[in-house]
């Protein structure tokens, strides 16, 4: 008796099944059913051995290596604070103070009336004909959306930023310039100045000779830095700032790390900041000129992190381009390659959350241009309401226009209370016995210094960590800690925020007051 043969029924539109599955006997189909059920429990059993597919073992190299940079977690203890507050937990502190934090809008202030009215009428255009629109609003509005497709902000953008809001940032260049001339096709648009920060770095990402690429990073520097350059695998160059002449370069320091880097990297960026962060220094234009002369002789590639350039409040300060002060040189130094960037989360706007940045590449190679802009051609275009943002930025109501009066009254409240608030910090926290911090020139920050006695043990933390932990314990206050930025040896420092309201300033430092005093109490031998 010849055996049962059994077919799947196998519906038409999986006609490759067929195609690939012969008629299976009833005992072949069993074996085949017991087989997959045995392979099914191995799998099973070595699934739950290795746990997950990507855990610390399996993970990209560089990102495995990455740490906190953010020592001792104090954005995670506020938080814990926090939500002890929340839960009842917690008494003698009410709320958690971000005095740490550079948020323009959430500290309270609001926003320049031009932006919003053109970001609205560009995401809903039927208020276009609403009279409670200024017509230079509803002007660019219109100028915007006709360079789009659709004109919607919805549609897909363009790869590099489009072409109408480069040419209004290239001639914001030019003027802030001087007339040293900025071209549009030179500009990439970016959703954030973090994305085209570590978009350019990652450009250097190359070994050479068996060697990391090294990146010389100004000590103190904003914490991202650090992170950015482990993520991509380069290799970190720290050079101090000349603290004694309010963190102006210092042209020893940096030959000097150039020279203790060349074993371990092949050196060939460097970034500078300016304004500083967390210094509030600006470079004068001597600093900047020597700045150049030494990454020419070292041929070294300038990044030039100039996002803060609008918040000047020193009368003694003013800021230079990079780029401007490198053409005013002349030859060989107007031909340095240079990457600049400008961001509209700072200056006037402080648009942290509508946030657009754009990076200014100056006497790149042109090959090296176009493959950048292959780059990009793969990825999605920068998010349409920063580029917006841009616009306004780079392209403000001039005097013949509707909004020209309210938007000059808007930037001069915001610029005279920033100015007026950094000496406020300053005056007040250099008053407090053992602790001082240089004049604020720009930015958004102040670095304060703290005398602690070095006789003292400090719970195996590095002290700044420790004073800025009992601080946020004690007071609510949240600094960073100087470890944050880069060491300097005996050296302690925090980094605070000055855009806090008045009152709220005030209160912070009389907070800071009677807890460095308790402290050195706690910690005095």
């Amino acid at each position: 008796m010849s055996k049962l043969k059994m077919t799947y029924i196998i519906p038409n539109n999986l006609w490759w099944i067929k195609m690939v599955c012969p008629p299976l006997s009833i005992t072949n189909s069993k074996n085949i059913f017991w087989n997959g059920l045995n392979l099914r429990k191995q799998h099973s059993k070595v699934c739950h051995k290795n746990k997950k597919i990507l855990n610390m073992d399996t993970l990209q190299e560089q990102i495995s290596k990455l740490e906190n940079s953010d020592p001792g977690s104090i954005r995670e203890q506020s938080k814990q604070i926090i939500k002890e507050i929340a839960e009842g937990k917690r008494t003698g502190v009410c709320f958690v103070t971000e005095a740490d934090n550079d948020d323009l809008h959430a500290a309270g202030t609001t926003p320049i009336t031009f932006l919003r009215q053109v970001l609205v009428l560009c995401m809903y255009p039927t208020l276009l004909q609403d009279s409670r629109f200024s017509e230079d609003a509803k002007c660019r509005a219109k100028c915007i959306l006709s360079s789009i497709k659709g004109s919607s902000l919805g549609s897909c953008p363009h790869h590099l930023g489009l072409p109408l809001i480069r040419e209004h940032i290239a001639e914001y260049i030019s003027t802030r310039d001087n007339g040293v001339k900025s071209e549009p096709s030179n500009l990439i648009l970016h959703s954030s100045a973090q994305d085209a920060i570590k978009n350019t770095l990652k450009l250097f990402a190359r070994t050479i000779d068996g060697k990391p690429t090294g990146v010389l990073l100004p000590i103190p520097h904003p914490p991202v830095y650090s992170a950015w350059l482990s993520e991509l695998g380069l290799y970190e160059i720290g050079y101090q700032l000349n603290e004694k002449k309010n963190w102006n370069f210092n042209k020893k320091q940096l030959e000097k790390s150039i020279a203790d880097a060349q074993c371990h990297s092949v050196p060939r960026v460097l970034v500078a900041v300016n304004p500083g962060n967390p210094t509030g220094q600006v470079f004068s234009r001597q600093n900047i000129t020597e700045i150049i002369k030494l990454a020419h002789k070292e041929k070294l590639f300038i990044l030039a992190d100039e996002i803060y350039q609008e918040n000047v409040y020193s009368e003694t300060s003013e800021f230079y381009s990079f780029k401007k002060v490198k053409h005013e040189l002349g030859p060989p130094f107007d031909r340095m390659e240079l990457a600049s960037f400008l961001s509209a989360s700072k200056g006037i706007y402080g648009e942290c959350g509508l946030s657009g940045c754009c990076v200014e590449f100056d006497e790149i190679d042109e090959e090296v241009r176009e493959k950048i802009k292959i780059s990009h051609s793969n990825l999605l275009g920068p998010n349409m309401v920063g580029q917006v943002v841009l616009s306004c930025m780079a392209k403000p109501p001039t005097e013949e226009n509707d909004s020209f009066e309210l938007y000059l009254r808007e930037k001069c409240c915001i610029l005279t209370g920033l100015m007026q608030k950094a000496k406020l910090v300053s005056d007040r926290l250099n008053a407090i016995p053992g602790i001082t911090i240089a004049p604020i020139e720009g930015g958004l920050y102040g670095y304060g210094k703290v005398e602690l006695p070095k006789s003292a043990t400090y719970e195996n933390l590095d002290p700044s960590e420790l004073w800025c932990k009992k601080l946020l314990e004690s007071t609510g206050i949240r600094f960073t800690p100087g470890s944050a930025f880069g060491t300097i040896p005996d050296s302690y420092y925090f980094r605070i925020s000055f855009v806090q309201p008045f009152e709220t300033l005030e209160n912070i430092t009389d907070a800071v007051k009677r807890h460095h005093l308790e402290f050195l109490k706690s910690y005095k031998k």
